[in-house]
Order: structure tokens, then C-alpha cells, then sequence
């Protein structure tokens, strides 16, 4: 029983000096805008390594995050095939609404 109240004595001691991380600015860019930016990059099919078996029509959306990038918070966006969920293409859509990045991977 002294251990459990040890354990819990530090856990709430520690707890208490914790420090928020850096603040989140707010995004210029909403997210359903940055979506739709990706989303058309996505149709343009270009992106896609097996276009005779994977349609960019047949992905969808894995995630949607706000990330810091290179010292500048970008949106990530990661579209997958549902199927063949090892490829995906992820996008980084900017503040000013241009794609700054993209991965695909099969």
C-alpha cells in the first residue's frame, strides 16, 4: 500500500511541473480547403505508381494533420488505396494553398 501511494505521490508531483509544449498557431487554411487541394492533385493521377490497377477515383482519406514543416505548419494529407492499403500518396499543402510536397508509396 506505501508503494501505491509513493507511485501516486511522484505521478501527480511530475505531473504538476509539466510545461504545455509550443503553441499551434491558427491555420490560414482551413482544413476542407487544403483537402480539396490535395484531392484534385490525387485526381490528376500523375501521383499514382499503378494506374492500370489502382484509380485515383478508388482512394480515400487516411489522415488530415496539422504539422510543422521545416520550421513552417503545413497540412499533411494522406489519401489510400482501400484494397491495396500499402499505397498511398501523401500531400503537403501549404498556408498560401500550394502543395509543397507529396510521397507515393507502393
Amino acid at each position: 500500500m506505501k508503494l501505491f501511494f509513493a507511485f501516486l505521490l511522484i505521478f501527480f508531483a511530475v505531473g504538476a511541473h509539466s510545461k504545455p509544449g509550443p503553441e499551434v498557431p491558427l491555420p490560414k487554411l482551413s482544413h476542407q480547403e487544403a483537402f480539396e487541394i490535395a484531392h484534385a492533385h490525387l485526381q490528376s493521377e500523375k501521383y499514382i505508381h499503378d494506374k492500370t490497377h489502382f484509380l485515383a477515383k478508388e482512394y480515400i482519406l487516411m489522415s488530415l494533420q496539422y504539422v510543422k514543416n521545416q520550421g513552417s505548419w503545413v497540412w499533411q494529407i494522406r489519401f489510400a488505396h482501400p484494397v491495396a492499403n500499402d499505397h498511398s500518396v501523401t500531400f503537403k499543402v501549404s498556408q498560401a494553398g500550394k502543395v509543397i510536397n507529396h510521397v507515393s508509396t507502393m
